[in-house]
């Protein structure tokens, strides 16, 4: 199983299809990953600066709308409660090697093998829609003090 989905941003248009097949222009084929959890699935949006996560969204939705932009939860976690240290360093390497210093990754973890898939760069991130305002400010606070954190180490 494949997810087929449009190369515009933000359209939210994907769907599963059996592989192989002829690729068509403008579409992007990835391997589908499980990150269901009962009927629904969890994605994780991670807020980065300069490959650092300031904090991990847990983004819930139900499985009949995996590919929608409609959580029915958004739960804030610790980077260190969700990853562990070998992934956290492999986050930042790819942030490195994708020449990302500030932006949001999507990142699945499949239940069958615990891998970790990052499915989307983002560049223009923002809070999740559905967190509270208090929450949202959070997650704004939490990505400014680690702007400054990365800024100031950068310049000593």
């Amino acid at each position: 199983q494949m997810v087929c989905k449009s190369e515009e941003n933000g359209v939210h248009d994907g769907y599963i299809i059996q592989g192989p097949c002829a690729a068509r222009p403008g579409w992007v084929y990835q391997r589908a990953v499980d990150n269901s959890d009962g009927d629904s699935v969890v994605d994780l949006r991670c807020p980065t600066v300069f490959g650092k996560l300031a904090v991990v969204c847990k983004k819930r939705r139900a499985l009949a709308r995996r590919f929608e932009n409609y959580n029915a939860s958004c739960e804030l976690a610790e980077p260190g409660d969700v990853f562990n240290a070998d992934e956290l360093s492999k986050i930042e390497a790819f942030c490195k090697a994708m020449y990302l210093d500030w932006g949001g990754l999507d990142i699945l973890r499949d239940r069958s093998d615990e891998r970790l898939y990052i499915v989307d760069v983002n560049k223009t991130d923002m809070p999740v829609l559905i967190l509270p305002t208090r929450e949202k400010l959070e997650v704004s606070d939490r990505l400014a003090r680690l702007l400054r954190t990365e800024i100031e180490a950068r310049i000593k």
